[in-house]
């Protein structure tokens, strides 16, 4: 084995020059294929982390106008979600795991003793909204926590804020320091609980999760004496519910309000399994197409391997010929031809890969921010990519090699012999 190797390598320093240009193309070709993989890669992973941080297999209703008459009543009226039709549908609908309403009021005043107002958009909510929105606070839950059931049952005077409130309202300190502060919201006291994580979430609506005010929905009703909330928010126990859940939500309601239950303007919705598999479906695509791209790359670099490795066989054909004539056996030579395209190969994607490590640490330090990181990730020379590289490098390799090394073993060394 020693002494074959020794061969391989002896062959290959014979041509050092030409070895080293296709190495080098090897290496260009190696290259791009792991930095669109990892690329590909980290896309996809922070994609579906990002889907499932705004809250996974959600339905968004909000109340519309009827566009149609129903038992007697005319069509333009003005359909409302009422305090307690969060609990109707969520034991009318068997699809449905959690459900809550949420209210909104814009431009409220809210200061805290010592710094100048601002005014903030405030949420009221129930006690499953940030279960089902996937809010959890920062940097823990032992330095915080989100609304929970006593906090709306006992109109608790709370809020689960967002960064930008956060900033706005106590300025640059830390997080963990605000967890229990006060502040002033239309002249009452509040009492802040959590502060949402900065991880950008898929699906924001009226304004920015980080831009948001939540307190418990009843303590909202008590501060702003309205009762008809804005939207309906309701988690599916599998998304693939979601269109008898739609049917059977606007069944409830509209028995109840005296609407069309095939009237969507009166109640409309926002399906976000339907988003969430578009972009599902967006980022497999293009990790596929990177793959594939790469791939192409590496094959054009290793058409290379196999042009030299015809040229080489071509000048060593009277050596291959005195081989076979003092008894070497054709799959000896065979043999070692490929192992010569697989060494090409192999010392070409071993320097593309180690140039990729570092081009990607390089990479994942560019500040793009959280939201760029959201969807972009951190793309990393992990084990998965660097396997199928070198998978990729290993079949490609012999491939180049074996055709050439199948002429060299083919040779008749009369007839060699005879033209020389």
């Amino acid at each position: 084995m020693p002494r074959a190797i020794g061969e391989v390598l002896a062959g290959l320093a014979a041509d050092r020059t030409r070895i080293l240009v296709v190495a080098l193309g090897v290496t260009w070709g190696t290259l791009g294929l792991t930095l669109l993989l990892a690329t590909g890669v980290a896309m996809h992973a922070a994609t579906d982390e990002t889907i499932e941080v705004g809250g996974a297999d959600l339905l968004r209703f909000w109340s519309g106008t009827t566009s149609r008459p129903h038992a007697g009543l005319p069509a333009g009226r003005r359909i409302s979600f009422e305090v307690d039709d969060a609990e109707l549908v969520r034991a009318a609908v068997p699809e449905l795991r959690a459900a809550s309403l949420e209210y909104q009021a814009g431009s409220v005043q809210a200061r805290v003793a010592g710094r100048a107002p601002t005014n903030l958009r405030v949420h009221g909510v129930g006690s499953e909204f940030s279960r089902l929105r996937g809010f959890v606070p920062e940097p823990d839950p032992e330095h915080g926590r989100v609304l929970n059931e006593r906090d709306v049952r006992e109109h608790r005077r709370v809020a689960f804020v967002g960064r930008t409130v956060l900033r706005r309202l106590f300025g640059d300190v830390p997080i963990e320091d605000v967890v229990g502060s006060r502040f002033e919201l239309r002249g009452q006291a509040f009492t802040v609980v959590g502060v949402r994580d900065a991880r950008p979430p898929l699906g924001n609506y009226s304004g920015r999760d980080e831009d948001k005010l939540l307190i418990p929905e009843t303590t909202w009703r008590d501060l702003f004496g309205a009762r008809s909330a804005v939207y309906l928010i309701a988690g599916l126990h599998g998304r693939e519910l979601a269109e008898a859940a739609k049917a059977r939500v606007r069944a409830v309601l509209g028995a109840r309000r005296g609407f069309d239950a095939e009237d969507t303007d009166a109640l409309g919705c926002v399906d976000k399994t339907v988003i969430d598999a578009e972009v599902r479906g967006i980022t497999v695509g293009v990790l596929a197409l990177t793959g594939i791209v790469g791939v192409l790359g590496l094959l054009v670099a290793l058409v290379g391997v196999g042009n030299a490795m015809f040229v080489m066989v071509d000048e060593r054909r009277r050596e291959f010929a005195l081989l076979v004539a003092l008894g070497a056996r054709p799959a000896t030579i065979l043999r070692q031809r490929i192992v010569e395209a697989l060494a090409i190969t192999l010392l070409g994607g071993a320097a593309g890969i180690a140039v990729a490590g570092m081009l990607l640490f390089g990479i994942r330090q560019i500040p793009i921010g959280d939201e760029g990181r959201a969807y972009l990730g951190y793309p990393e020379l992990s084990w998965s990519v660097a396997l199928g590289t070198a998978v990729a490098l290993g079949v490609a390799g012999g491939l180049a090699g074996y055709w050439p090394a199948r002429r060299a073993a083919a040779v008749d060394p009369v007839e060699v012999l005879r033209d020389e």
